[in-house]
């Protein structure tokens, strides 16, 4: 089993949050979300059914209610097979099992709604405890099955329609939680297929955790785990501490900075620690996938405006700008500094826009606010690689 380092008080959070709300649990890619959410599939409290999916694959509504079923399946305990109410309820459902894995017919795909709710109401309504769907990539599913309608020429918006759907069946079932997370943020998303006030009723009763990095001592406490693991040999202290630090406390860097390190058959040293740290950040192969967080603001921030001369511009490019600007500053940078530089480069007259892509760069976990509303890249590891 791997070892879990300073995620106790957040899982222990999670659990207390559950036993009245359902989730938003929002994390940057590498810090940790994996680990967390395997502590909750795996050691779940007593009196709780936690029911993990990754959505990943799904891309249409008729295949998310067959994976709710598969995945509920194997929770059924004998006495509830011997009762027969989830066989019942598969046939009213029109469903077959075969070889063990549970399927709706294809001529029930317009029916997926009364669907959904037939399967999670009949989940709920036979047990005494308290269910949690766990559904990593809910977003990314969300925006596939958006796509395909929209290339099929459908003009359904059954993404929209599964969130209203969630949040109704959350409403009516008291024992029914559920935790929603992903790699894309769901802000963007529910943004992208409609206004931001109705986007945001289908979530507004979801308590919102965010995982942070490990804090010093776990880092440090991980760093040297992983050191001691793979027999590495400092010759100056505190050199789980540097790695640490260097790598923002992110147990994925953290992790992949030790492997590098057993390559090198001279001792450990701060000085060696820093020359991996200047290939990595100038890496033409990228083997950390750091270019990722330039790439995407493409598919975060897709829309466009129009500029005090009406030509359009992406609002990636002016995300971009306000980047290039904090990641250039030594200091953390106000509102209208970052206004400046973008109106330096860009006819752009409209100072809230800046304000909303400041908001939104800090949800995606680019840029992190104080309480002078202040901002600053959130990882010093991803502002020195970005100049």
């Amino acid at each position: 089993m791997n070892t879990v380092f300073g995620r106790e008080k957040v899982i222990e959070r999670i659990w207390k949050l559950l036993n009245k709300r359902s989730i938003l649990f929002t994390a940057e890619r590498r810090v940790g979300k994996t680990t967390v959410l395997n502590q909750l599939k795996g050691t779940p409290k007593a009196g709780y059914r936690v029911i993990f999916s990754d959505l990943e694959k799904i891309d249409s509504p008729l295949e998310f209610i067959n994976d709710v079923l598969n995945k509920t399946a194997p929770f059924i305990s004998t006495e509830d097979k011997a009762s027969g109410w989830f066989f019942k309820s598969l046939e009213k459902l029109g469903g077959t099992e075969v070889g063990g894995l549970i399927k709706i017919p294809e001529h029930k795909s317009k029916d997926w709604k009364e669907l959904l709710q037939t399967a999670i109401n009949a989940i709920c309504s036979n047990t005494d405890d308290t269910v949690v769907f766990l559904w990593d990539e809910l977003p990314y599913m969300l925006q596939k099955i958006n796509e395909h309608e929209i290339a099929s020429g459908s003009v359904e918006r059954s993404s929209l329609n599964i969130m209203d759907t969630l949040r109704a069946l959350r409403q009516e079932q008291s024992n029914l939680r559920m935790v929603f997370t992903g790699s894309i943020g769901l802000h963007h998303v529910l943004n992208s297929l409609t206004n931001d006030t109705y986007a945001a009723e289908s979530v507004n009763d979801l308590e919102k955790v965010a995982l942070s990095p490990l804090n010093e001592n776990a880092a440090q406490e991980m760093a040297q785990f992983h050191l001691e693991k793979e027999q590495i040999m400092g010759v100056e202290e505190n050199l789980a501490k540097s790695i640490s630090r260097q790598c923002d406390c992110i147990p994925f860097y953290i992790e992949k900075m030790i492997r590098r390190l057993t390559i090198h058959e001279q001792e450990l040293s701060e000085a060696l620690i820093n020359q991996e740290i200047a290939h990595i950040l100038t890496d033409v192969n990228d083997d950390w996938e750091l270019e990722h967080f330039r790439s995407r603001l493409r598919v975060y921030y897709k829309c466009v405006i129009l500029d005090t001369n009406e030509r359009e511009i992406k609002k990636s490019v002016i995300a971009k700008s306000i980047l290039n600007h904090c990641a250039v500053s030594t200091e953390p940078q106000s509102i209208d500094a970052c206004y400046r530089a973008v109106k330096s480069s860009y006819s752009i007259d409209d100072r809230d826009l800046i304000i909303t892509l400041l908001n939104d760069l800090v949800k995606d976990h680019y840029l992190l606010r104080d309480e002078q509303r202040y901002y600053r890249f959130y990882f010093s590891w991803v502002r020195r690689w970005w100049i």
